[in-house]
């Protein structure tokens, strides 16, 4: 058993460092080539997936001041991918949501990703689709 720690190990760290790497090069460039950074990507993708978010919440997913997150959210605002509400509630508080400009930003971010995906299971003979879906 030990034998075959070895090798299933080297493959794993083998499929980790391309799963990881490579659809990350397309999303990288089509972020660069947008103009956003990708402090600014992750706040819109998490926003896509969690809803409206308050500017402390994505300060504190960023690890910067909430003033910090306010100036990277002004641009995300001006370049009409967020937009910047009050919280009914509590008129301090300043709640943060995607525009359909911005939720098509972040659907073809994820598209890139899956074209990658699929590009990758072409690659791959029957007989290894088949064995990597049996581990899922």
């Amino acid at each position: 058993m030990a034998d075959l720690t070895v090798p299933l190990t080297e493959a794993l760290e083998t499929w980790a460092e391309v799963l990881h790497h490579s659809p990350m090069r397309a999303v990288f460039s089509y972020v660069r080539e947008i103009g956003l950074s990708m402090s600014q990507m992750g706040t819109l993708i998490r926003l896509h997936h969690e809803g409206v978010c308050r500017v402390s919440d994505i300060a504190g997913d960023l690890g910067i001041t909430g003033a910090g997150a306010s100036q990277m959210l002004e641009r995300l605002v001006q370049q009409g991918l967020v937009e910047r509400s009050e919280d009914p509630t509590d008129r301090r508080v300043k709640l943060i949501a995607l525009t359909d400009q911005g939720r098509a930003v972040v659907e073809r971010g994820a598209s890139l990703r899956h074209a990658w995906f699929a590009r990758l299971a072409d690659t791959l003979s029957p007989a290894e689709q088949q064995h990597i879906t049996a581990g899922v």
